[in-house]
């Protein structure tokens, strides 16, 4: 999608466009009164037509948006045109990991630390925080030029979860409880691993007798 093919937004302007989701468009803009340098995520028109899907979106946002972290792409609020529905975040000019995955080539083993490094960094910041993604992909893993990695993606994936409007959240990635803002089902892992399967931990053994001292002859 070119610039002038994009949906006009109230207050934001596009000005370069970085990659694209399952759900939606990258693109570096800035805001129409200041031209204050912006990351917009242009919301697919098949999710923005949803009905609800905006007013989620809005909430969700503003719950996530207090999240700031060098490894986390900040959410800032929501904005809306004709047709039109996009995530205001900090501008982040660079690609989504995805573009540089190639089919049957690993990443270099460096890169690939770094890239696990700094992810787990943005979620440990998320957890802390009490947000879950819900959607991790190499489509939300952002890039730099100067080889920074940062998270995107939170209030859309979420709202994704939320609403059921689209597959977003993998059982591999997200935990279907926490998502859903329901407490999790298990104890051990409190909803942030993937265990809704997993056999129920061993019962222990019954302990055995105690001893009783010899009375003697």
């Amino acid at each position: 999608m070119t610039v002038e093919e994009l949906p006009r937004l109230h207050g934001y302007e596009a000005d370069r466009r970085l990659g694209a989701s399952r759900h939606a468009e990258l693109w570096l803009g800035r805001r129409s009164g200041d031209g204050q340098a912006v990351g917009l995520c242009v919301v697919d028109t098949s999710l923005a037509g949803v009905n609800g899907f905006a007013q989620r979106l809005a909430a969700v946002a503003r719950q996530v948006a207090p999240l700031r972290h060098p490894r986390v792409v900040g959410t800032v609020e929501t904005a809306a045109g004709e047709r039109a529905l996009a995530i205001v975040t900090e501008p982040v000019d660079g690609i989504p990991l995805r573009a540089l995955l190639t089919p049957g080539e690993p990443l270099p083993a460096a890169t690939a630390t770094q890239v696990v490094d700094d992810v787990l960094r943005a979620i440990g910041a998320a957890h802390a925080a009490g947000i879950v993604h819900c959607g991790i992909d190499p489509d939300r893993v952002m890039v730099t030029a100067r080889g920074e990695v940062r998270l995107d993606g939170f209030a859309l994936a979420r709202s994704l979860a939320l609403t059921g409007a689209g597959a977003a959240a993998t059982f591999s990635s997200s935990a279907p409880p926490r998502c859903r803002g329901r407490r999790p089902r298990c104890r051990r892992c409190r909803g942030f691993a993937r265990c809704w399967s997993a056999p129920s931990p061993p019962t222990r053994p019954a302990a055995s007798p105690t001893p009783r001292p010899c009375a003697g002859p």
